[in-house]
């Protein structure tokens, strides 16, 4: 779902929520690949976690008819913390995976990346335009 276009990062004129959510998510990944190949010669391992659905308190704001649909999905559907932190702490301290960098991670698995998000060339597009849009 994500557009990302490498010439509007900043999404200005992107009125859809779900749209620039895909896009942040897509950016994530694409600094992570280009974080990692920075530091692999110092030996830090950079990678990217989804959790999963998690039940925080995201939808504090809601109204109160949303608010109320969203909790009962929340209890139904959702995992615990304790439960969406279990890929982050696999990928510190499985020995298996010391040395893994610039991946993608969900449910304690590595998982195959979209084209566009396993595209190194966009990746570096996206690092360098980022540095351009934060350095102004």
């Amino acid at each position: 779902m994500a557009k990302v276009d490498i010439d509007n990062l900043r999404m200005r004129d992107v009125e859809s929520h779900y749209t620039r959510y895909a896009n942040s998510k897509l950016c994530n990944v694409l600094w992570t690949k280009a974080l990692a190949k920075r530091l692999h010669a110092a030996g830090v391992t950079v990678n990217c976690v989804h959790p999963g659905l998690v039940k925080t308190n995201i939808f504090q704001r809601l109204g109160n008819v949303s608010r109320a649909i969203w909790l009962m999905l929340i209890g139904l559907f959702f995992k615990s913390p304790v439960e969406g932190a279990q890929t982050c702490i696999h990928l510190c301290v499985a020995p298996e995976l010391e040395n893994a960098t610039g991946d993608y991670y969900s449910e304690c698995k590595k998982q195959c990346l979209s084209n566009r998000a396993d595209d190194d060339e966009f990746a570096e597009a996206v690092w360098r335009e980022t540095l351009k849009i934060i350095s102004d």
